[in-house]
């Protein structure tokens, strides 16, 4: 009966000793049951990291479209005519216009009207797409380019579009 003697001994130490042994007893326990924990933990997570291998999700169909390849800007205007207005009151810029339409500028005069440039269909009978362009000033001194564009004719907005698209200043 070696137990029974070694728990006599063991209550007959002082007890900062019996303290000191019960903290030992409690970590090892604590230290064995942790491993324990952390083994089962690694082996769930491995049954569930084979698990979700074997998933097998639904395999979603998107329809394939094609988008239609349209004319480019440069490729609509190619046969169109340039006008390029270096003088016009200082305005320096350029626009395309249909070949078969007519252009004509009227000089920029201070206070009483702006300067400008009108690109029209049929300038003979003003029927058709008129397009103008103003050009105004706010002093003698300085002259501040910026287009006004007025068009008339909802039928002819496609063309005024593509004009529009074609300005650009030179200097």
């Amino acid at each position: 009966m070696k137990f029974k003697e070694f728990l006599n001994k063991l209550q007959n130490l002082p007890d900062n000793k019996k303290k000191i042994i019960l903290w030992v007893v409690v970590g090892i326990l604590g230290i064995t049951m942790g491993i324990f924990w952390i083994n089962g933990a690694i082996n769930n997570f491995s049954k569930i990291g084979s698990s979700v291998g074997q998933i097998k999700l639904p395999e979603i169909q998107t329809p394939k479209t094609e988008i239609p390849i349209t004319e480019t800007t440069v490729n609509k205007t190619a046969d169109w005519k340039t006008y390029n207005v270096d003088s016009l009151e200082q305005c320096n810029f350029e626009i395309k216009y249909p070949a078969d339409w007519s252009a004509y500028t009227w000089p920029l005069h201070f206070v009483v009207a702006p300067g400008g440039l009108v690109i029209e269909q049929d300038p003979q009978t003003h029927n058709g797409c008129s397009f103008q362009m103003t050009f105004d000033k706010y002093s003698e001194k300085e002259k501040y380019c910026y287009p006004v564009i007025l068009s008339d004719g909802q039928d002819c907005k496609k063309t005024f579009d593509l004009m529009i698209s074609t300005f650009k200043f030179i200097k």
